[in-house]
Parts: structure tokens; C-alpha cells; sequence
């Protein structure tokens, strides 16, 4: 069985950051862009089997299940909902960031 991939506004918001800072800061548009496709067809892959990656460690998050999958350096956070077979990709971060921190505020 397949599952529906949903983006939250807020991960589409991290993709253009990452976007962005690759592209203006470090002035690599090459890289940026390969970094996205690589992010968005990883994402792509939970499809099938998103289940297959742990759940986080933290609160609030580990308490309703969001679960993470790392790719390059960036973390894709995402809750898999079974009864409506579909996979929400709430946050992706960069793995220099201190997540606790910005979920808690």
C-alpha cells in the first residue's frame, strides 16, 4: 500500500531556506538545486513503508510519533498517518541546528 506525501507549509518554507542560503550564502545555485532533489525524492520514497525509520527522542514530538529520516546533513521530520495513508513532512532542518530548542518555542 502506497502512501499520499503531504508537505506542510512550514517544510516547504525550509526547503526555500535551504534553497536560499546554499544558493545566496555560500553561492553554490549547483549544489542547492541538487540538494533539494536529493531531500525531495527521499521524501518521495516514504511512500512505501515510512514506518521503516525511527521516532524522534524528544518531546513533544516523540510523544505523537513524529519520525525522522537524515539525508546529506538535513533532517526530514514527518508523522505517518495510517488510517488516512498519508505521510505529513512537517520540518526539515539542517543537522547544525539545534532542534529541541526551535520545536520548544
Amino acid at each position: 500500500m502506497e502512501y499520499e506525501i503531504v508537505y506542510s507549509n512550514e517544510s516547504l518554507e525550509d526547503l526555500f531556506k535551504i534553497y536560499d542560503y546554499i544558493t545566496n550564502v555560500q553561492n553554490e545555485k549547483a549544489n542547492a538545486i541538487k540538494l533539494i532533489e536529493t531531500i525531495k525524492n527521499s521524501i518521495k520514497k516514504l511512500n512505501v513503508f515510512p514506518l521503516r525509520h525511527p521516532v524522534v527522542n524528544f518531546s513533544p514530538w516523540k510523544n505523537i510519533g513524529i519520525r525522522y529520516i537524515i539525508i546529506k546533513n538535513h533532517i526530514i521530520f514527518y508523522f505517518v498517518n495510517e488510517k488516512e495513508n498519508i505521510v505529513n513532512i512537517i520540518r526539515i532542518f539542517s543537522s547544525k541546528q539545534d532542534i529541541e530548542k526551535i520545536i520548544n518555542n
